[in-house]
């Protein structure tokens, strides 16, 4: 598999979005191979509503067995990432898929648990609109910097020290739904 990297764009300290990193194509075989049939069914529903830290609701796919996955993995996605952030990393935590729909979002925390470094989001959702809501927000002194989810871009963000706090929006519309493929890179040392 082949990422895209001439659309980046840098939204603040090491927060980087690659515009149509995953070509179209391949971006739609990936919603097929994830089941997404706008039905779900494989999604489970994943709610923390009563914490005075951080909230969410979304569903989620742990078990994945598609290309991007098998990418993810890959000691080439490990070298790409490193070679765009600074920052090394030789292996993958974690991945699995997220599905935002009417009524869904994560309020503002950081990724910073355990040993992650780095964190990723790859995006699938082929008519997705910005004012829809489900857009990820980051933290700049006193604002935050809206991103809507854009098909086949992939987001990488630093998340060392509590770095580059942010949220998800909620969903606002029932037209449709945006999947998120969410990969945590962790830190070189300490990977037992």
């Amino acid at each position: 598999m082949e990422i895209n990297l001439t659309n980046k764009i840098i939204f603040k300290d090491s927060v980087y979005m690659f515009r149509d990193a995953v070509d179209p194509i391949v971006a739609q075989k990936i919603l097929l191979q994830l089941g997404i049939d706008y039905s779900l069914k494989h999604f489970e529903p994943k709610q923390k509503l009563d914490s005075d830290i951080f909230t969410y609701n979304f569903e989620q796919l742990m078990t994945l067995n598609n290309d991007i996955k098998t990418y993810v993995y890959s000691d080439d996605f490990h070298k790409l990432v490193s070679e765009q952030t600074g920052i090394e990393v030789s292996k993958t935590l974690s991945c699995w898929a997220s599905a935002y729909s009417k009524g869904h979002y994560l309020t503002p925390h950081t990724d910073a648990i355990k040993d992650r470094k780095v964190a990723y989001i790859f995006y699938f959702n082929a008519e997705w609109r910005p004012h829809w809501g489900g857009n990820i927000a980051f933290e700049k002194d006193d604002h935050w910097i809206m991103i809507p989810p854009m098909h086949g871009s992939m987001m990488l963000f630093d998340v060392r020290d509590s770095k580059n706090r942010h949220m998800v929006t909620p969903v606002w519309s029932d037209e449709t739904r945006h999947i998120c493929l969410k990969i945590d890179l962790p830190d070189t040392v300490n990977l037992s």
